[in-house]
């Protein structure tokens, strides 16, 4: 099957800031809840994984790292009275990583951190 991903956010001023799921095979599909504030002000939000690649040389890890980032679209959810939140699927990341941030975007062009 593969190794498992440990997921996590990161917060940039008041921005989504808790994320719901914390690990998923490296095949992806892993429902992925992200909450946070101002969600629903988003005109194309999107949520990139950032894998940290292990076992190279630390300028080479950054380099592969940041090929091997992949963007995925969100859906925004509304539950009846519940506070909005974002619904990101995880893509299929490569099978030696082991710790992937998330960055969430709600224009498509700005994400929440650089990875």
């Amino acid at each position: 099957m593969g190794t498992t991903k440990v997921f996590s956010d990161s917060d940039a001023g008041g921005r989504p800031s808790i994320c719901m799921a914390s690990s998923g095979p490296d095949l992806g599909g892993t429902e992925v809840r992200v909450s946070g504030a101002n969600l629903t002000r988003g005109t194309d939000n999107r949520c990139r994984f950032t894998p940290h690649l292990s076992g190279f040389v630390m300028e080479e890890t950054r380099a592969a790292a940041l090929k091997a980032r992949r963007e995925v679209a969100a859906t925004l959810m509304q539950g009846d009275g519940a506070a909005a939140w974002l619904r990101c699927v995880t893509p299929p990341l490569p099978p030696h990583a082991g710790h992937v941030t998330l960055e969430v975007s709600l224009n498509g062009q700005q994400f929440s951190a650089e990875g």
